[in-house]
């Protein structure tokens, strides 16, 4: 991760209900892991494909992840083994006009129910001035602007 960008986890809501309907995650030694919640739905690595409408559809470093947009600006990336989804995250480059983006993306969330975690595992509410504003409050902002400040 970039430090102009900030990561979300997505996850089935089918999982969140089953495995945590007080929805309080926790971290272990700074990790999340959202395997079980992805397993639990069975997801084919398929259901992103309509993402490439939104990102196109980029290179990856592994047999196992798809990546949608740009490691180092706005990118979707999916985990998987065979053909079943382990794991998802989005990136949002917060450098880059990314608004109309985020629109796109939940409504992608919205029809296909799913939930997005902030990177202090919260859940948010899936409209777009919230998903902002956790990004615009976000410590990766804040060092942003501190640093070209300092380069002014």
């Amino acid at each position: 991760m970039a430090l102009w960008q900030y990561t979300f986890h997505l996850l089935p809501k089918q999982g969140v209900e089953i495995l945590n309907p007080n929805l309080i995650f926790n971290q272990i030694d700074g990790d999340f892991d959202d395997e079980p919640y992805w397993k639990i739905s069975t997801t084919n690595k398929g259901f992103f494909l309509p993402i490439a409408q939104i990102l196109p559809k980029g290179n990856s470093w592994s047999k196992n992840i798809q990546i949608y947009g740009s490691d180092d600006s706005n990118c979707l990336e999916v985990f998987f083994e065979g053909d079943y989804v382990l794991s998802v995250s989005l990136r949002i480059d917060f450098t880059s006009n990314y608004e109309s983006l985020l629109v796109e993306i939940i409504e992608f969330l919205l029809f296909n129910s799913l939930v997005i975690l902030d990177e202090n595992l919260i859940v948010l509410p899936l409209n777009v001035e919230g998903v902002k504003g956790v990004i615009n409050n976000s410590a990766q902002v804040l060092k942003y602007k501190e640093l070209v400040a300092a380069n002014l």
